[in-house]
């Protein structure tokens, strides 16, 4: 029988590896009503990647970071609004506004030249700064703004005392074994899924 959470991360990945059939409007707005993280659509992320960050999201959720992620690679997949990029925290701030009504906890935005981060119209200074110590992925590269996505959810753990981690670790080696091939699993998943993503993300730029 599937894990519980096997079979929610699971359905994680499935909806991050399709998310160009939302590219009309706003993608991230309207895919982050459900989901918890908003992966690239014009610089896909590797599905072993996009396991193991969207464990790290959930694993955060349980420990009690409540956080959404974005990660924008290019003006793409910012949909209707492509003059926010290069600017990640005038987009949280909108992204923020998007999703006020329904969501009230952390919404983190990465982009290759920095971070942002809204939390329901608190004040955040405390939270950018812990952001800005930390490097810019500086890269359009999926898997490079998901690692850059990696470093800041970790830094927020730590600094909201919340010990999370993108490894799993198992005191033993059945339990570590059982681990990847959830993690195995739930790539594959999402490499199937990403081929018919593709399909619609070229089927949309051909109009």
């Amino acid at each position: 029988m599937a894990r519980p959470h096997l079979i929610a991360l699971v359905a994680v990945l499935a909806a991050i590896a399709a998310p160009a059939a939302l590219a009309d409007g706003d993608p991230a707005s309207d895919y982050l009503l459900s989901q918890p993280v908003f992966l690239p659509i014009d610089n896909p992320v590797s599905p072993n990647q996009a396991a193991t960050f969207a464990k790290l999201v959930l694993g955060a959720e349980k420990s009690g970071l409540q956080i959404k992620v974005a990660v924008i690679s290019s003006r793409y997949d910012l949909g209707s609004v492509p003059i926010l990029f290069g600017a990640p925290q005038k987009y949280a701030d909108f992204l923020g506004q998007e999703l006020f009504y329904y969501y009230k906890h952390n919404i983190l935005i990465v982009m290759p030249g920095g971070y942002g981060i809204y939390d329901n119209g608190r004040s955040t200074a405390a939270e950018q700064a812990v952001l800005a110590k930390l490097p810019p992925a500086h890269s359009t590269k999926g898997d490079v703004l998901t690692a850059a996505a990696t470093r800041a959810v970790e830094a927020l753990g730590r600094h909201y005392g919340v010990k999370i981690s993108a490894s799993t670790s198992s005191s033993s080696g059945s339990s570590t074994n059982q681990e990847r091939l959830e993690i195995g699993g739930a790539a594959l998943v999402a490499l199937l899924l990403a081929g018919g993503a593709g399909f619609v993300r070229r089927r949309l730029r051909s109009r």
